[in-house]
């Protein structure tokens, strides 16, 4: 557990150096978030990324880990001007997705996501210029589940081998 917690918090801090993407995946990620809304016209890969950045960065941010069979993607949760931004990254530190939920509790409610003090402890060895990161909010984890079962988080890529 101890060496799992390790990678996940070395994934977010390379993470924190700037954003990477599988190629090809950058503009395509961008189109989405805007068709879907999420990100006003117009919005540059330099804004998109800032919020991510922002996300991963944030003094408030919350910690899960999705559980995709053996693989992990820790995710990042956070506010930013006033919508709720869900930052998933490969252990590699490989972009998967950024996006704001319609639900984040709902959404962080599929059991394949784990919010504990184990992950909380992750924070602990990250070192975010002497910011400290809340544990799991009520706000996010708040009771809920999906109709569907377990699924793959949205913007995973499925059709690599998992």
């Amino acid at each position: 557990m101890e060496e799992e917690q390790g990678h996940i918090a070395d994934a977010i801090r390379r993470s924190r150096e700037g954003v990477r993407w599988r190629p090809g995946k950058h503009t395509q990620h961008l189109v989405k978030r805007i068709e879907l809304g999420h990100l006003p016209v117009g919005t540059t890969l330099a804004e998109y990324e800032a919020i991510i950045i922002r996300v991963i960065s944030t003094s408030i941010a919350e910690v899960f880990v999705y559980r995709w069979g053996e693989i992990l993607y820790p995710t990042v949760v956070a506010e930013v001007e006033g919508t709720w931004w869900l930052v998933m990254i490969g252990l590699d530190s490989i972009m998967e997705t950024a996006f704001p939920p319609d639900n984040p509790a709902t959404y962080l409610a599929n059991l394949r996501f784990r919010c504990s003090s184990a992950t909380t402890l992750i924070m602990n060895r990250l070192k975010f210029d002497g910011q400290k990161f809340a544990k799991c909010p009520n706000m996010i984890r708040q009771s809920g589940s999906h109709a569907r079962g377990p699924m793959a988080p949205l913007g995973l890529d499925q059709s690599r081998s998992m």
